[in-house]
């Protein structure tokens, strides 16, 4: 499927600052229910307003073309063969990431001069934790780093996520806001049915020293609402973390049924919405 660059949906889904959600597992995009990872199967088809009953495969990058055609402009992907502590999938982050630069400079050149600049921001989520951000460090700058083509409208925003499923430590954090920058990095909790997963220290300290090396952007997932239709947990985790993180931006999702569940979480403070079920089969 050739890059597209089609308008984007409804004003309604315009308006919900969705994430666009690619769990890759062996290569293949996946989908499952309630964070049972050796549940998840293929996706196989994406329907949406503007792409209906479309054939993925589980082709990330098809899904990557489908979420793009109904106007989502943030992608979230999380390796999870990474995040389980196997090697990070680079092929498939590499061609993902090389799909929303085509897609960004393909949409810049149907778009009028005076118009704004076409962004996308891709969030990735790869199991980070000491030997790997030593290991991989050039990796992941060249990532954070790809030129553009050439035009100054077309701009792909990558930011890493330091997920507490997989960090060690607090100094974890500390060692990728300092080689990657802040701007470049999310803190990530993880939890289910409301336990944290992974966290040798209190959230509260995780949310603090994020604030300290100037982090600003926190994205939390309890994994036992994700694809359920029940959202209590993520409203929940929502409150509680608005609270500690007052300053920063906070991205949740999990069990959101519908634009009106969407719009109570903005309403409670949340900057954006991860999104995969309302869309995949």
């Amino acid at each position: 499927m050739k890059p597209d660059s089609e308008p984007a949906g409804t004003l309604d889904e315009r308006a919900i600052p969705w994430i666009g959600v690619i769990d890759l597992q062996a290569g293949k995009a996946v989908h499952g229910i309630a964070g049972n990872r050796d549940q998840y199967r293929n996706v196989k088809q994406f329907d949406g307003a503007k792409t209906q009953d479309h054939a993925i495969n589980g082709q990330a990058t098809a899904l990557i073309d489908c979420y793009w055609r109904e106007g989502l402009r943030q992608f979230y992907v999380a390796d999870l063969d990474a995040l389980q502590g196997s090697p990070i999938q680079r092929t498939s982050i590499e061609a993902i990431q090389e799909r929303l630069r085509l897609q960004t400079v393909n949409a810049c050149s149907q778009t009028p001069l005076e118009r704004q600049p076409v962004s996308a921001t891709l969030w990735l989520d790869l199991g980070l934790n000491h030997d790997r951000i030593k290991r991989d460090a050039d990796w992941l700058c060249q990532l954070r780093d790809m030129p553009q083509q050439a035009t100054t409208k077309a701009k792909l925003n990558v930011r890493f996520i330091l997920a507490t499923e997989a960090a060690q430590t607090l100094d974890c954090l500390t060692e990728l806001a300092e080689r990657l920058g802040p701007a470049h990095v999310a803190l990530g909790l993880d939890y289910k049915q409301g336990r944290p997963l992974g966290i040798s220290n209190h959230e509260q300290h995780w949310c603090q020293r994020a604030n300290q090396l100037g982090v600003r952007h926190l994205i939390a997932l309890d994994l036992a609402a994700v694809g359920t239709g029940d959202f209590s947990l993520t409203i929940a985790l929502l409150q509680r973390l608005r609270e500690r993180w007052p300053q920063g931006e906070i991205i949740t999702g999990g069990g959101i049924r519908d634009d009106l569940d969407a719009r109570r979480l903005l309403q409670l403070g949340a900057a954006g919405l991860l999104v995969a079920s309302r869309f995949v089969r």
